[in-house]
């Protein structure tokens, strides 16, 4: 059973029909978040809190082209270690984007 805590969490203004992903983005054990968006493409927020105690800070933009209705899902999807980004478009069909950072 769940129970509304918040519903302006973070005071984001992303945008409409937002979607977001959770994830540890940069290793350091708490949740970053990355947030697909009807009109600003993927957006990541590194979290500069804690795992319990989360304090979102926008970093940039993801590197992917313009496109709107984004929906960001996060896997190794190439076998190499590390996760690549597969985009649901607003449009209709998918991107892959591999990860290049070693």
């Amino acid at each position: 059973e769940f129970t509304l805590v918040s519903d302006e969490y973070g005071d984001f203004d992303i945008g409409r029909r937002s979607l977001p992903v959770l994830r540890d983005a940069d290793g350091d054990g708490d949740l970053d978040m990355y947030v697909g968006s009807e009109s600003e493409g993927v957006v990541f927020f590194r979290n500069e809190g804690s795992r319990a105690s989360p304090y979102f800070v926008e970093e940039t933009k993801l590197d992917v082209e313009e496109i709107t209705f984004a929906a960001p899902a996060f896997a190794d999807l190439d076998g190499d270690g590390d996760d690549d980004v597969l985009l649901g478009l607003g449009a209709g069909g998918l991107q892959l984007y591999e990860n290049r950072k070693r």
